[in-house]
């Protein structure tokens, strides 16, 4: 059961104080709520000549759309949706519910509206999600220094990528960092120009690894990465995964890791 519906500003760990409930129908008039459970998957398959069959490849899930039904109660509740759904802005929408809470990002691609003589005014918000899954909002998160082992587990049903952050001095440099796991996936960076981080001291973002969303230190960090087999990543299931991050440094860096429960529908 639904408790809780935020649009809220992408990236926030947490939902803002003063965030209106959009949940509530005497309000905002939000009816239903379609694109939220598992989502029909592109199937890869090839005929076979001469037989009655195909051969079965894979599937794929590029995006979803989540659509509002709305009745807007008046014309302050229909503006106070407009604000809430802006164009051209990435949104990160909150969903409450009696097992968890969970966030999925995306952008809203319009408001078709029919507006009639009486106070009412019924309308529908599609909601693009680049990234089609949803993930908890309460984060995993495990501090250790590079050259460190951890475990790693989640309890969604599709894997989690995995965000690597180093704590760099306001003047680092970074040549190389590898991510690894204990059945042979491993992400890692080379280059022959030092990355040079300017600012404060803090954790600096090295690599995300989540699936069709991967993150990396700069936009052009992407040439000097190297796959091997897969991308880092902790699979849906109770055994967990072993993790190692190595920094070529001297000295002994502090690293902070991030995944999230993964769910293919709520």
């Amino acid at each position: 059961m639904l408790k809780g519906f935020y649009s809220i500003p992408a990236g926030s760990a947490a939902i803002p104080a003063g965030s209106p409930n959009l949940i509530h129908i005497d309000r905002f008039g939000i009816r239903e709520i379609d694109g939220v459970g598992r989502p029909q998957a592109d199937m890869y398959t090839t005929e076979l000549v001469g037989a009655d069959a195909s051969v079965y490849s894979g599937q794929t899930v590029k995006n979803r759309t989540i659509t509002l039904s709305v009745d807007a109660q008046n014309e302050y509740a229909a503006r106070e949706l407009y604000r809430q759904f802006p164009y051209n802005t990435r949104r990160r929408f909150v969903f409450e519910t009696e097992y968890d809470t969970y966030f999925i990002e995306g952008i809203i691609k319009g408001m078709p509206r029919t507006q009639g003589t009486s106070r009412r005014s019924e309308f529908e918000i599609p909601i693009f999600c680049p990234y089609p899954w949803f993930r908890s909002l309460r984060a995993h998160e495990v501090s250790v220094p590079y050259g460190t082992s951890f475990s790693a587990r989640q309890a969604g049903d599709i894997r989690a990528g995995i965000v690597a952050y180093a704590e760099m001095a306001a003047g680092g440099k970074l040549r190389t960092f590898e991510l690894s796991d204990n059945v042979g996936n491993a992400v890692s960076y080379r280059s022959s120009i030092y990355y040079q981080h300017v600012g404060t001291k803090g954790y600096v973002r090295l690599v995300d690894t989540t699936p069709g969303a991967h993150g990396f230190i700069t936009m052009k960090a992407i040439q000097d990465i190297t796959l091997t087999n897969d991308w880092v990543t902790v699979p849906p299931d109770e055994e967990g995964i072993t993790i190692t991050a190595t920094f070529n440094t001297s000295e002994t860096q502090n690293g902070k890791f991030v995944w999230y429960d993964t769910w293919g529908g709520i």
